[in-house]
Protein backbone atom coordinates (compact mmCIF):
# COMPACT_ATOMS: atom_id res chain seq x y z
CA UNK A 1 0.00 0.00 0.00
CA UNK A 2 1.15 3.64 -1.06
CA UNK A 3 0.22 6.73 1.30
CA UNK A 4 -0.45 9.46 -1.66
CA UNK A 5 -0.93 13.08 -0.89
CA UNK A 6 -3.60 14.80 -2.71
CA UNK A 7 -3.72 18.95 -2.94
CA UNK A 8 -5.20 19.53 -6.71
CA UNK A 9 -8.17 17.78 -8.22
CA UNK A 10 -7.66 14.50 -6.75
CA UNK A 11 -8.78 15.66 -3.69
CA UNK A 12 -12.77 15.24 -5.57
CA UNK A 13 -13.33 12.15 -4.48
CA UNK A 14 -15.20 11.24 -7.41
CA UNK A 15 -12.78 12.54 -9.61
CA UNK A 16 -10.17 10.35 -8.12
CA UNK A 17 -12.10 7.43 -8.28
CA UNK A 18 -12.08 7.50 -12.09
CA UNK A 19 -8.65 7.00 -11.70
CA UNK A 20 -8.01 5.18 -8.24
CA UNK A 21 -11.37 3.12 -8.32
CA UNK A 22 -10.23 1.47 -4.57
CA UNK A 23 -9.24 3.83 -2.27
CA UNK A 24 -9.02 4.97 1.83
CA UNK A 25 -9.43 8.48 2.33
CA UNK A 26 -7.54 8.91 5.19
CA UNK A 27 -8.15 12.93 5.74
CA UNK A 28 -7.05 16.34 6.09
CA UNK A 29 -3.13 16.15 6.02
CA UNK A 30 -0.65 19.34 5.96
CA UNK A 31 2.87 19.88 3.58
CA UNK A 32 5.23 22.47 5.70
CA UNK A 33 7.62 25.10 3.69
CA UNK A 34 5.69 24.75 0.09
CA UNK A 35 2.74 26.36 -1.29
CA UNK A 36 -0.08 25.85 -4.00
CA UNK A 37 0.26 27.76 -7.31
CA UNK A 38 -0.98 26.72 -10.69
CA UNK A 39 2.41 26.33 -12.70
CA UNK A 40 1.41 24.73 -15.64
CA UNK A 41 -0.90 25.16 -18.27
CA UNK A 42 -2.64 22.05 -19.24
CA UNK A 43 -5.10 20.90 -21.89
CA UNK A 44 -5.40 17.14 -21.08
CA UNK A 45 -8.47 15.74 -22.64
CA UNK A 46 -10.12 14.73 -18.90
CA UNK A 47 -10.79 18.14 -18.92
CA UNK A 48 -13.57 20.15 -20.96
CA UNK A 49 -11.08 23.30 -20.92
CA UNK A 50 -7.55 24.37 -20.82
CA UNK A 51 -6.47 25.47 -17.42
CA UNK A 52 -4.17 26.55 -15.13
CA UNK A 53 -3.06 23.27 -13.29
CA UNK A 54 -2.27 22.85 -9.33
CA UNK A 55 1.52 22.50 -8.32
CA UNK A 56 3.23 22.52 -5.08
CA UNK A 57 6.20 25.01 -4.92
CA UNK A 58 9.04 25.59 -1.96
CA UNK A 59 7.86 28.24 0.09
CA UNK A 60 9.47 28.64 3.87
CA UNK A 61 6.30 28.71 6.32
CA UNK A 62 3.51 28.54 4.41
CA UNK A 63 1.53 25.42 3.75
CA UNK A 64 -0.83 23.07 1.63
CA UNK A 65 -3.52 21.50 2.99
CA UNK A 66 -4.75 18.09 0.95
CA UNK A 67 -6.21 14.79 1.32
CA UNK A 68 -4.04 11.88 2.65
CA UNK A 69 -4.99 8.46 0.73
CA UNK A 70 -4.33 4.93 1.42
CA UNK A 71 -3.86 3.33 -2.47
CA UNK A 72 -2.89 -0.04 -3.56
CA UNK A 73 0.45 0.07 -5.51
CA UNK A 74 -1.31 -1.62 -8.68
CA UNK A 75 -3.08 1.52 -9.27
CA UNK A 76 -0.02 3.45 -9.31
CA UNK A 77 0.41 3.35 -13.16
CA UNK A 78 -3.41 4.71 -13.75
CA UNK A 79 -2.36 7.93 -11.14
CA UNK A 80 1.07 8.25 -13.23
CA UNK A 81 -0.54 8.92 -16.69
CA UNK A 82 -3.09 11.04 -14.98
CA UNK A 83 -0.37 12.98 -14.04
CA UNK A 84 1.59 12.91 -16.80
CA UNK A 85 4.38 11.29 -15.08
CA UNK A 86 7.32 11.67 -16.02
CA UNK A 87 6.93 14.49 -18.50
CA UNK A 88 4.52 17.00 -16.95
CA UNK A 89 4.41 16.23 -13.23
CA UNK A 90 7.03 14.17 -11.43
CA UNK A 91 6.91 11.76 -8.20
CA UNK A 92 8.44 13.49 -4.67
CA UNK A 93 8.26 11.40 -1.36
CA UNK A 94 7.31 14.04 1.28
CA UNK A 95 6.59 14.25 4.88
CA UNK A 96 3.52 15.81 6.28
CA UNK A 97 1.71 15.95 9.22
CA UNK A 98 -1.13 13.95 10.18
CA UNK A 99 -3.60 13.43 12.96
CA UNK A 100 -0.85 15.67 14.56
CA UNK A 101 1.93 13.34 14.01
CA UNK A 102 4.59 13.43 11.13
CA UNK A 103 4.03 10.69 8.53
CA UNK A 104 7.17 10.00 6.22
CA UNK A 105 7.53 8.68 2.78
CA UNK A 106 4.19 9.85 1.61
CA UNK A 107 3.61 9.91 -2.76
CA UNK A 108 2.64 13.06 -4.59
CA UNK A 109 3.35 14.95 -7.75
CA UNK A 110 4.56 17.99 -8.70
CA UNK A 111 5.29 20.15 -12.12
CA UNK A 112 8.41 19.41 -13.74
CA UNK A 113 8.93 22.41 -15.64
CA UNK A 114 7.08 24.88 -13.44
CA UNK A 115 6.31 28.61 -15.19
CA UNK A 116 7.48 31.75 -13.44
CA UNK A 117 3.58 33.24 -13.92
CA UNK A 118 0.95 31.32 -12.70
CA UNK A 119 -1.94 30.34 -15.20
CA UNK A 120 -5.79 30.77 -14.28
CA UNK A 121 -7.47 27.63 -13.82
CA UNK A 122 -10.94 27.30 -15.25
CA UNK A 123 -13.86 27.13 -13.27
CA UNK A 124 -14.80 23.21 -13.99
CA UNK A 125 -10.77 22.53 -12.36
CA UNK A 126 -11.64 25.38 -9.74
CA UNK A 127 -14.74 23.43 -8.72
CA UNK A 128 -13.10 20.12 -8.47
CA UNK A 129 -10.15 21.27 -5.80
CA UNK A 130 -12.60 23.75 -3.65
CA UNK A 131 -15.40 20.98 -3.82
CA UNK A 132 -12.56 18.24 -3.05
CA UNK A 133 -11.32 19.58 0.43
CA UNK A 134 -14.89 21.08 1.50
CA UNK A 135 -15.63 18.57 3.70
CA UNK A 136 -12.12 18.06 5.59
CA UNK A 137 -9.40 21.05 5.15
CA UNK A 138 -9.63 24.05 7.14
CA UNK A 139 -12.54 27.07 6.66
CA UNK A 140 -9.38 29.28 6.71
CA UNK A 141 -7.08 27.48 3.98
CA UNK A 142 -10.09 26.83 1.76
CA UNK A 143 -11.26 30.75 1.86
CA UNK A 144 -7.52 31.66 1.29
CA UNK A 145 -7.53 29.21 -1.78
CA UNK A 146 -10.84 30.51 -3.17
CA UNK A 147 -9.31 34.00 -3.27
CA UNK A 148 -6.49 33.28 -4.73
CA UNK A 149 -8.20 31.14 -7.63
CA UNK A 150 -10.68 34.14 -8.11
CA UNK A 151 -7.88 36.64 -8.82
CA UNK A 152 -5.95 34.46 -11.09
CA UNK A 153 -9.10 33.75 -12.81
CA UNK A 154 -9.58 37.93 -12.78
CA UNK A 155 -5.78 38.16 -13.73
CA UNK A 156 -4.17 35.43 -14.33
CA UNK A 157 -2.20 34.35 -17.29
CA UNK A 158 -3.63 32.39 -20.21
CA UNK A 159 -1.31 31.07 -23.17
Amino acid sequence: MTLYFAYGSCMHEQDFRDTVPVFERLGRAILYDRSLAFTHWSTSPRRKEPTGAADIVFDPGQIVEGILYRIDEKYLSRLRRREGYPLVYQEETITVEFNGKMVEDVLTYSVVDKSEREFAPSEEYATLILEGGRTELDDAYLQQLQKHIKRLQAVGYRP
